[in-house]
């Protein structure tokens, strides 16, 4: 017995000395180098998926999205510094449907810069993060459908101004009930995509997005047609110089509202081709400062007008808002379907003085407003 003791001994004793080597050698960076990383457990492994070798088509339309937003917005900042110079003496309305639309902007782009911190910062390399909304749905269906309507009631708003007929306010109204079904898909998406939390069940209610974005482009084409017809109407007149400024506003109200329209039935477009993807979440990162700079445009698009009222004469954005020079044309109007409508044009001098108004040549003809037509300068 006393034997079979000391075996057992020494056996407890090679065993607790061949323990204590083998944790010192896995302590060892050495030897920790030569056998791998350690492993994790099977709870680790499991709440952690692994990256799949598609992972680009994730995360390309987020970031490149989130970029052309950013750039977006700093060109919005630019229009917002040009209002604010050349235009001091605009309707407290107007100034404040600028600028409410601006710190709407600057409200979504810290949203989204709180989610890109989250996909690609914190979240770098996690599946989790990648696939989960956030902030978005709040930054991108709800403030860019709010957005996008504040812009299309101020071109409903124009559209009656340049044609007050019952005819135009019926159209208005279809109009502002189309824009009012884009805001509520909207709402509605946001408030699914914040419950739903994950991208994969963005397409679990397409009729949300159909809204919100077949609506945009319904509305910006209506618009546009519209103001386009009504701009033609006041085309037929033998004054070149009139048909010229037409023709400019024409080509703008053509362009911005094709670009937002655009824009949105891209996003529909690859919202319901391509189900399994998330490429529709670039072009609708984007939409709503298109709209806030589309009605930026309309408004600094009069110093461009006052340039060509000047007969070419270089006139920059810090030379108007101020009181007008000699010679200067202070007042021209647009007439559409037998009406006419008056608008002040005022410009500082290039010496800074102040000049007292006088005629202008071209008055006598149906006039162009300084205001791209459509809404009145007059300070209130």
């Amino acid at each position: 017995m006393t034997g079979f003791g000391a075996i057992n001994r020494d056996v407890i004793v090679t065993r607790t000395i061949s323990v204590i080597l083998d944790a010192r050698t896995n302590d060892h960076p050495h030897i920790r180098h030569r056998r791998g990383p350690p492993r994790c457990s099977g709870a680790t492994m499991s709440t952690l998926p692994n990256i799949p070798p598609d992972i680009s088509h994730l995360t390309v339309p987020l970031l490149v999205g989130s970029l052309l937003n950013y750039w977006l917005y700093g060109v919005l900042t630019v229009q917002v510094y040009i209002y604010h110079l050349s235009f001091p003496n605009d309707k407290r309305r107007f100034k404040a449907l600028v600028y409410v639309v601006f710190v709407l902007e600057t409200l979504q782009v810290c949203l989204s810069a709180a989610d890109v911190y989250y996909w690609f910062g914190v979240g770098y390399g996690n599946m989790i993060h990648l696939t989960s909304t956030y902030l978005s749905p709040f930054d991108t269906p709800l403030l860019g459908s709010m957005i996008s309507f504040i812009v299309q009631l101020f071109f409903c708003y124009r559209i009656r101004t340049l044609n007050p007929t019952r005819s135009i306010w019926w159209w208005t109204i279809l109009i502002t009930c189309v824009s009012i079904t884009q805001l509520y898909g909207g709402v509605a998406g946001s408030v699914r995509g914040h419950l739903n939390r994950d991208f994969d069940k963005a397409h679990v209610h397409i009729e949300d997005a159909n809204l919100w974005l077949i609506g945009n482009a319904v509305a910006d084409v209506m618009i546009a047609a519209t103001m386009t017809v009504l701009f033609l109407r006041a085309r037929r007149q033998e004054n070149r110089f009139t048909n010229d400024i037409v023709m400019r506003l024409v080509r703008l109200v053509m362009e911005t509202n094709s670009l937002t329209a655009g824009m949105a039935t891209i996003a529909v477009i690859l919202f319901l081709a391509l189900p399994n993807r998330n490429y529709f979440i670039c072009p609708t990162l984007v939409i709503g400062k298109l709209y806030s700079n589309t009605i930026l445009v309309t408004f600094n698009n009069r110093v461009f007008i006052a340039r060509a009222v000047h007969g070419g004469h270089e006139i920059s954005a810090f030379e108007a808002g101020s009181p007008p020079t000699l010679n200067q044309p202070q007042s021209i109007t647009i007439n559409v379907s037998q009406a006419s409508y008056t608008e002040s044009l005022k410009l500082k001098s290039l010496d800074g003085t102040e000049k007292e108004e006088t005629n202008f040549g071209h008055r006598e003809s149906a006039h162009v407003a300084s205001r791209s037509a459509g809404f009145s300068g007059e300070a209130v």
